[in-house]
């Protein structure tokens, strides 16, 4: 059976939570920060960092498998300077199936960032990020950093 999965914007304390959970069991493929985040920390993120209210430059959709509804991963889009930036992380269980190209390529497909310059930061050896980079049309640009190669969607 093919994977199948929805996008639906981050919207309560508790679904920041389940965020948190799965992006502490992908933290080794961070490339702005690999520490634990804690509970505490992401409640505070939440309550002072994501709720609607505050500046909109970062938005968070949760991926949830259509089969059982559960929150299976998470994507996001912050505008910086050098273009939207685009993350996403999957449970691990879930890796490999084909749901890192489900969520790309909604992620990819949001209203409001058509025409919008996507870029991922990658680290070099990363090979799965790459190659799903890569194949929904993402070119590299360079280095950010000495681990970390940036790429740019090419539309």
């Amino acid at each position: 059976m093919a994977a199948s999965a929805s996008l639906v914007p981050l919207q309560t304390l508790q679904q920041a939570l389940q965020v948190a959970e799965i992006r502490n069991a992908s933290r080794t493929f961070m490339t702005n920060f690999s520490g634990e985040i804690a509970p505490e920390e992401q409640t505070v993120w939440f309550a002072e960092c994501y709720l609607p209210q505050n500046p909109r430059n970062y938005f968070l959709w949760l991926l949830v498998e259509d089969k059982s509804e559960k929150v299976i991963g998470y994507g996001a889009l912050r505008k910086t300077p050098e273009g939207c930036l685009v993350t996403e992380a999957l449970s691990p269980e879930f890796r490999g199936r084909g749901f890192g190209k489900i969520l790309l390529n909604q992620l990819l497909t949001m209203p409001g960032f058509e025409g919008i310059d996507i870029v991922a930061d990658i680290f070099i050896d990363n090979e799965a990020s790459i190659r799903l980079h890569s194949g929904l049309g993402f070119r590299l640009e360079g280095a950010v950093g000495d681990r970390v190669h940036r790429y740019r969607l090419v539309r």
